[in-house]
């Protein structure tokens, strides 16, 4: 609890963030700001949040249970925030993966999720933790700017799961440590 709660002040979310349009409006502009590549507007981070993020909040009840299917599930939903920021000129890949990703640590560190899923959530990936890495994958280099195109998707897609897994398997050997990655996450960007 201390990681979650830890993280809940760092970033200011409290249960009331995603009950009403305006304030889950103003921390999807939050969660898009914090990739540095430029702001969006209110209207947008309210059309983001209408359109993609608040429908997902019903499936985290019936997220999958295993591992390869939420990969699949995950890599979807981002891919089709990517074409969302694609479509107004405000990102892609790279972008869509952090903003899909800090939303649902949002929700590990309110507990909307079941523990088991929490176990499931991939790592919102920036600099900081690309640099524990020996390689980086080439698209991951500078993660903001990750493109999927039709010709690059299945690569982009791969590389992305495969920095997941290797720090899954990094979990998973020095787990009980953390009950989840993401937990280590936080743990990476807790501040002493």
């Amino acid at each position: 609890m201390l990681f979650k709660n830890d993280y809940l002040a760092a970033v200011g979310v409290t249960q009331a963030t995603y009950t009403g349009n305006q304030l889950a409006a103003k921390r999807i502009c939050e969660i898009y700001n914090s990739a540095r590549r430029g702001k969006i507007s209110h209207v947008l981070g309210s059309e983001l949040w209408t359109s993609f993020f608040a429908p997902l909040i019903p499936q985290f009840s019936e997220l999958p249970a295993t591992q390869a299917h939420y990969d699949s599930f995950a890599t979807n939903q981002m891919l089709q925030l990517a074409s969302l920021l694609r479509q107004r000129q405000k990102g892609d890949f790279g972008l869509a993966h952090k903003m899909l990703n800090l939303f649902l640590k949002d929700h590990w560190a309110l507990s909307t999720l079941t523990p088991h899923s929490e176990t499931l959530l991939h790592l919102p990936l920036d600099h900081n933790l690309l640099s524990k890495l020996v390689t980086i994958p080439p698209p991951w280099a500078t993660w903001t700017k990750v493109v999927v195109t039709h010709s690059t998707q299945e690569h982009v897609v791969g590389s992305y799961l495969e920095i997941q897994s290797k720090f899954r398997i990094f979990w998973q050997r020095i787990a009980p440590r953390f009950a989840s990655p993401i937990e280590m996450d936080q743990f990476i960007w807790h501040r002493i």
